[in-house]
């Protein structure tokens, strides 16, 4: 049962790409389609301006025979102005060939009033961190380097603009913000050596702190496993500081951060949901709510306050596609692989994990079925444009979700 649930997602993961494959060469096909189209239009084009000339030149020669033969004086300004209108139209002809390939302009989008070309678009990102290139270890350009990465609070120019809330709010922030700079590395900042030997101690720290494996020992009588992270980051550092420039900034650098970030992101998370569970669990036993119900509001919402958060941010940004993507593809992983990954870690080490289906867990099941029934139909009913209908009925659905759970809690609906 839990590979069936692996099985699906690796299944569901495929699919998506091998869609999007087919997607982008169904696109290249039109695109070369409307090409071709355009290049036998502007054949068929030059070829009417072909035969406008060969037209010309013949009205031209009857023209000529008829001067030759009536020597009539007075047809001279109409002949005049015959030959003035067909150069008109044979120059308009040119004019029009010469302006199809104007007008013709980059790719631009549009997000939260501001354009972005599409060379723009790979980071909308930046920081106002001054970028310091120290020259010396010798210098205290480093030091204030290192300060200047460390920093977390926000500048004077973007204090002054904050209103109060949001000063007392960056306040606050100010210690965890302090420990993600040190332990988080960001392709954002700019290249600091200092920078990249402390993050070689505080990451593997924190790595191992997270997953709660710190002071464990890899075999009896053996120190933890905290030394041999700082062994292996003493090492690392001292590569670091033999072979990277101080002023330089590294080929691979940001791509590198990119990874290690999301990685040190992923720990950060683990290690804070840990703490909030926790804190849920002692809330459960001192005021006797079950499980379920806090596992429905307070569990469910903190987890997915970020997602929220994130996904709006993405739209503002002007990515639609990849935030509604986001919103359906998180809830799925969630579902197969955090049910399906510790089931087969506890069926491999032999263990056996007995559910009990309550009440909770079937209203549970019945309306995440009604939500994706609801989802499937709305959007083939909308020909796959999201409106505000589909949203309320998403909304309504959840509240009823919830009323019926606390009825079915405090015994007023029994399930039978």
């Amino acid at each position: 049962m839990p590979l069936t649930f692996l099985g699906l997602y690796a299944a569901y993961v495929v699919s998506v790409i091998l869609m999007r494959i087919n997607s982008k060469r169904r696109k290249r096909a039109r695109h070369l389609k409307a090409e071709n189209e355009r290049k036998e239009s502007q054949m068929n084009h030059h070829t009417h301006k072909i035969s406008t000339v060969i037209g010309f030149v013949m009205d031209y020669a009857h023209v000529i025979n008829f001067f030759a033969n009536s020597k009539i004086s007075a047809m001279t300004n109409n002949v005049k102005n015959f030959l003035d209108d067909k150069t008109d139209s044979l120059e308009d002809g040119l004019v029009d060939e010469q302006s199809d390939d104007e007008g013709e302009e980059a790719e631009f989008h549009i997000a939260h009033r501001h354009v972005y070309k599409s060379y723009d678009e790979a980071s909308l990102a930046f920081t106002d961190v001054e970028e310091i290139r120290p020259k010396t270890w010798k210098s205290w350009d480093w030091v204030r380097d290192v300060a200047n990465h460390l920093r977390p609070w926000p500048g004077k120019g973007e204090l002054m603009e904050m209103n109060y809330f949001s000063r007392a709010i960056s306040i606050i922030a100010i210690p965890p913000t302090f420990l993600f700079k040190l332990t988080i590395p960001s392709n954002e900042m700019p290249w600091s050596k200092p920078i990249l030997i402390i993050h070689c101690f505080c990451s593997v720290q924190l790595a191992l702190f997270a997953v709660q494996i710190s002071a464990k020992s890899p075999f009896h009588g053996s120190p933890g496993l905290w030394i041999y992270g700082l062994l292996i980051s003493t090492i690392v550092s001292i590569l670091a500081l033999i072979f990277t420039p101080l002023d330089k900034e590294q080929k691979y650098y940001r791509e590198i951060y990119s990874y290690l970030g999301f990685l040190m992101s992923i720990a950060w998370i683990y290690c804070t949901s840990s703490e909030i569970i926790n804190v849920i669990t002692m809330i459960g036993v001192a005021t006797g709510v079950s499980q379920e119900i806090l596992g429905l509001t307070i569990m469910a919402w903190s987890n997915c306050i970020g997602d929220v958060v994130s996904d709006v941010a993405v739209v503002k940004q002007g990515f639609p596609k990849m935030a509604m993507a986001a919103a359906i593809g998180g809830p799925l992983f969630n579902l197969l692989v955090g049910f399906g990954l510790p089931f087969t870690i506890a069926c491999l080490q032999g263990k056996q994990i007995d559910l009990q289906i309550t009440a909770v867990y079937r209203l549970l099941m019945l309306f995440l079925a009604i939500s994706l029934f609801t989802s499937l139909i709305a959007i083939f009913v909308q020909k796959f444009k999201v409106r505000w209908p589909h949203a309320v009925a998403l909304l309504t659905v959840f509240v009823s979700f919830l009323v019926f759970v606390l009825l079915s809690e405090t015994h007023v609906l029994e399930w039978k």
